[in-house]
């Protein structure tokens, strides 16, 4: 796996609630889901390859390097950032 082409997340869950991340390229077209589950209290790490086979919704992915955006949502609180593969 090449390294340029991964990204770790990285969140905190502070009570237990339900946890998404979605991925989306630059111009805001959804890419993959990569975490939709109710979460205990804890921190959690999320690696996101550009040849991914761990999102929910597609058997394998593939993008190209460049500038994607993610939106975690952890409860009723939702953070949008960029990154960078």
């Amino acid at each position: 796996m090449n390294n340029m082409l991964t990204k770790k997340i990285s969140f905190v869950v502070q009570t237990p609630a339900q946890v998404s991340m979605k991925i989306y390229d630059a111009i805001g077209n959804f890419i993959a889901t990569v975490v939709n589950e109710n979460k205990p209290v804890g921190i959690y790490n999320v690696e996101f390859s550009a040849e991914n086979e761990s999102v929910t919704n597609q058997d394998v992915i593939k993008l190209r390097s460049g500038s994607y955006m993610y939106k975690l949502r952890i409860g009723n609180t939702i953070e949008t950032k960029r990154m960078d593969l």
